[in-house]
């Protein structure tokens, strides 16, 4: 490579990179949060008191909570709903789970520790039904420790 390609190449990659430190990462880790959803208490926020990295997203569902909570409550991989994501995406990193159109009766209910997951990695921490659902990792760690 020349002198001027390389010089050429580092100044986009660092304007590239830049971008989308101060641009696209502020956008994605707040997704669809309202300034209210960003400032507002969330069930566990004191178990991390000062996190490395706060990422509040959101979407809006033009139905009551008692129409959602049904579908919440069932994610999961199979035999419970899937994670109602983009199926694509979840091919591509290597899954194959299979998002269910239908509610599953068998899985309408969770409780704290109960896994989501065949590896048992992803648990419920917190859930107050018809309202949070909180998910998190199997085992304490720094990001998420022990109560």
């Amino acid at each position: 490579m020349k002198p001027n390609t390389t010089l050429m190449l580092a100044a986009t990659l660092g304007l590239g990179a830049g971008a989308f430190s101060k641009v696209v990462r502020p956008w994605y880790l707040t997704w669809g949060a309202t300034g209210a959803d960003l400032h507002r208490d969330m069930p566990l926020d004191r178990r991390v008191p000062s996190p490395n990295l706060a990422s509040t997203m959101a979407i809006t569902i033009d139905a009551p909570p008692e129409h959602i909570w049904p579908w919440l409550v069932q994610i999961g991989e199979p035999p419970r709903a899937g994670y109602y994501s983009y199926t694509g995406i979840e091919r591509m990193v290597g899954l194959h789970v299979e998002n269910r159109d239908v509610l599953l009766p068998e899985f309408q209910s969770v409780q704290v520790g109960d896994a989501i997951d065949r590896n048992g990695t992803m648990r419920v921490l917190h859930v107050d039904p018809g309202h949070t659902l909180v998910l998190g990792p199997a085992r304490p760690n720094k990001a998420f420790p022990a109560a």
